[in-house]
């Protein structure tokens, strides 16, 4: 039932999540009414983490660090994963391992591998740095990614982050969610969003996600959003996913 569908879902994450959450989000069978005595929300909404998008090997000891030490990639030719006209380059240290996203097409960095400033601070005061890049969507004209990090400077825990953005390719900058819709669309889709997330923290007892009009995943072809919340401090590396598909 829901629940089975759900699981299938989760499950489906290696194939393409977008896809299974647009396809999930299909109205229950009178059956599923029945077995909960209510209608299932028409939108369906997954909590994903970093764990979940970047899998990696288990630490063999105790660790807060979502996103653990990656290698180069075997190739060595600073490149760990295409799709169509597009890369994802790394530069990797001792202490640090960031990706990037290039379009092959014109050469340009939409996000640079090297580290930020933020990044290189850490690491000149002997913390660590793993920044991935996990290409969801290329098309044409846009592409969307799931960037997720995780920092150590020192103290108790590591620091984790995940977020999702879109890339017009034409002009190399992230965009927001008027670029493809228009204004009153674009503030409809936030409003629900943020509804929707509202009604999930409170099924959930989770903190409520904040939903903002530039995280988001395109599917080019299809003409589809997906929206990202990014979670309050104790839910940390983490996003909720928020079909738009009602």
């Amino acid at each position: 039932m829901i629940g089975d569908r759900a699981r299938s879902c989760r499950l489906a994450l290696a194939t393409g999540l977008f896809a299974c959450l647009i396809s999930c989000s299909a109205q229950p069978t009178p059956e599923e009414q029945k077995d909960t005595g209510r209608a299932r929300p028409s939108a369906l909404v997954l909590r994903v983490d970093l764990e979940t998008i970047f899998p990696s090997a288990e630490s063999p000891t105790p660790t807060t660090a979502m996103l653990r030490r990656r290698t180069p990639a075997s190739d060595a030719d600073g490149i760990r994963e295409r799709v169509q006209s597009l890369a994802v380059p790394y530069f990797c240290v001792p202490s640090s391992c960031t990706d990037g996203l290039r379009d092959l097409r014109s050469g340009e960095d939409f996000i640079s591998p090297v580290p930020t400033r933020d990044e290189s601070e850490i690491l000149a005061s002997a913390g660590s740095v793993e920044r991935a890049v996990k290409i969801e969507h290329a098309g044409e004209s846009f592409v969307s990614v799931y960037v997720g990090t995780t920092t150590y400077s020192g103290g108790a825990h590591a620091i984790n982050t995940l977020d999702c953005r879109t890339f017009d390719r034409r002009t190399g900058r992230a965009i927001a969610l008027s670029d493809l819709r228009s204004e009153v669309d674009s503030r409809r889709i936030v409003d629900r969003g943020r509804a929707k997330s509202a009604s999930h923290a409170a099924r959930t007892g989770d903190p409520t996600y904040r939903v903002e009009s530039n995280g988001f995943l395109y599917d080019e072809q299809h003409d589809k959003l997906v929206l990202c919340a990014v979670p309050p401090q104790p839910l940390a590396g983490s996003v909720l996913l928020l079909s738009t598909d009602d």
